[in-house]
C-alpha cells in the first residue's frame, strides 16, 4: 500500500527477462522468468492476475495454467490479460465483457484459457488493448477479437466478435500496433496502413477522420522497416528516414499525415503517458533526440521538434524515453 519514492528490489522473483505494466492506470505488473515463468501481481478486481481469485495481490504469483507451460510474451488490456507460449499457444483471462477473451463466449475467466487462433496456425506475438486482443502468427496473418466498435476488425463491421478474426490484407504483416482502438501495421512491401478510430486529435495519417471500418493506406510512406506509436505515429524506412503524425506535438505542424523529421535513425520509441506522448529516436552517430509531453509539468509543457538531449545519452530507446519522460 501507498507510495514508494525510492526504487526497491521485487523479492520472490527469480532472473528476470522480461517486465511489463498494463491494465487500467497501469495497475498491474507481469514478469516473465529466465526458466519462462509468468508472475504477475498487482489489481485483480477483473480476475486479470489469473490465480482464480480476484483479490489483489502485493507479491509475485502465478497464474494457474492447466498445464506446465513456458510463457514468451503477456500483454494486458484494461482489465484482462494474454499470453504466448513458447510452443506458439495462446492463452486469455480476466473480464470477457466484449469477447476480448476470445475463447467463443463473454463469460470471464479466473484463470487461463487456452484459445483457437486460425486453423493449424503458430502465433509469434499477442496483443491487448482496452477491449480488444489481437494475434500475430509465424506466416504474418492478422487476427482480431473482442470489442469491433470502432471497426477494428478492419472488415467493414461494428459488431463484436468472440473468436479471432482474420485481417484481409494485400500482403503479410512484418509488424502491428493496437492502442486505444486504432489499428496500423506495417506490411512486408514496406507501406503501411491503418483502420479503426481516427479521431480528430489523433489522426491515422490516411486523409479520413472517423471511424475506418477498413484498412487504408497511410500517405506519404514507402520502403518502411518499423512502426511505432500511442496515438502519436512513427515509421522508419529502410534507409532510416523518421516520419512522424497523429498528435500536434508529434515534431511538425501538419500532424494529419506523415513528414519526415530526421534522417539515419536507428532506433525510435513513442511512450504514452497522461496528457500525451514521449518520443525518442537515436540516430546512427548515437546521438539522442527527444520530444513530445514532459509529463512531469505543470502546467502543461512541449518539445515541440526534435533537439539532441544532451542531458540524457542513452545506449538504447528503451532507456532514454524512461529518462526523459521527467526531464
Amino acid at each position: 500500500d501507498g507510495i514508494n519514492t525510492v526504487a526497491k528490489q521485487v523479492s520472490g522473483l527469480p532472473n528476470v527477462v522480461d517486465a511489463r505494466m498494463g491494465g487500467f492506470q497501469n495497475s498491474v505488473v507481469a514478469a516473465i522468468a529466465r526458466n519462462r515463468t509468468l508472475y504477475m501481481w498487482g489489481n485483480n478486481t477483473s480476475a486479470q492476475i489469473g490465480d482464480g481469485t480476484q483479490t489483489p495481490s502485493y507479491v509475485p504469483i502465478q497464474p494457474k495454467f492447466e498445464r506446465p507451460v513456458q510463457i514468451k510474451q503477456v500483454a494486458m488490456g484494461r482489465q484482462h490479460t494474454i499470453a504466448l507460449t513458447e510452443d506458439g499457444d495462446v492463452y486469455t483471462w480476466g473480464w470477457n465483457n466484449s469477447g476480448q477473451l476470445g475463447n467463443g463466449t463473454t463469460t470471464s475467466s479466473n484463470t487461463p484459457v487456452q484459445i483457437q487462433i486460425g486453423d493449424g496456425v503458430r502465433v509469434s506475438q499477442v496483443y491487448a488493448d482496452n477491449y480488444s486482443s489481437a494475434a500475430l502468427t509465424a506466416d504474418g496473418q492478422l487476427y482480431v477479437w473482442g470489442k469491433n466498435d470502432c471497426g477494428q476488425f478492419g472488415d467493414g463491421s461494428v459488431t463484436n466478435s468472440s473468436t479471432p478474426v482474420k485481417v484481409e490484407l494485400s500482403n503479410s504483416v512484418k509488424e502491428f500496433v493496437l492502442y486505444d482502438s486504432s489499428c496500423m501495421v506495417c506490411l512486408e512491401d514496406g507501406t503501411v496502413w491503418a483502420w479503426g478510430s481516427s479521431d480528430s486529435n489523433r489522426r491515422l495519417g490516411t486523409g479520413e477522420t472517423g471511424n475506418l471500418l477498413k484498412p487504408n493506406q497511410v500517405k506519404n510512406l514507402t520502403s518502411i522497416s518499423e512502426i511505432d506509436g500511442n496515438g502519436g505515429w512513427t515509421a522508419l524506412s529502410t534507409t532510416g528516414d523518421l516520419y512522424t503524425w497523429g498528435e500536434s506535438y508529434c515534431g511538425h505542424e501538419d500532424y494529419t499525415s506523415p513528414v519526415k523529421v530526421l534522417e539515419n535513425v536507428k532506433q525510435i520509441r513513442v511512450c504514452d503517458g497522461y496528457g500525451g506522448s514521449r518520443y525518442a529516436a537515436i540516430k546512427s552517430d548515437g546521438m539522442l533526440y527527444t520530444w513530445g509531453r514532459l509529463w512531469s509539468s505543470e502546467p502543461e509543457q512541449y518539445d515541440l521538434v526534435p533537439a539532441v538531449n544532451a542531458t540524457y545519452q542513452a545506449a538504447s530507446v528503451e532507456d532514454a524515453v524512461e529518462m526523459t519522460t521527467d526531464a
